[in-house]
């Protein structure tokens, strides 16, 4: 589902992906791909504030993602 995601994501399809990240992320919860594919798509849809949810669990599992950057708070030592 991730890879399908990406598909659409690359043919600037981001609602259809959107459906296809769930799936993916319901299968694996901790899939870094699928968290910030997923906040990286909302943030092409222009809702930052979506992005917020995926993007904190994806930070929680890799404080050094740059993609960070996109938090609108930024987080410290509680991840």
């Amino acid at each position: 589902y991730n890879q399908r995601a990406f598909a659409e994501y690359l043919q600037f399809n981001y609602s259809a992906a959107i459906p296809l990240l769930d799936r993916a992320e319901a299968l694996s919860p901790r899939h870094l791909g699928v968290l910030t594919g997923k906040a990286l798509t909302f943030v092409a849809l222009g809702d930052v504030e979506a992005a917020q949810e995926p993007l904190i669990k994806a930070v929680r599992l890799n404080p050094w993602l740059s993609e960070r950057a996109l938090l609108l708070e930024p987080l410290g030592q509680e991840l």
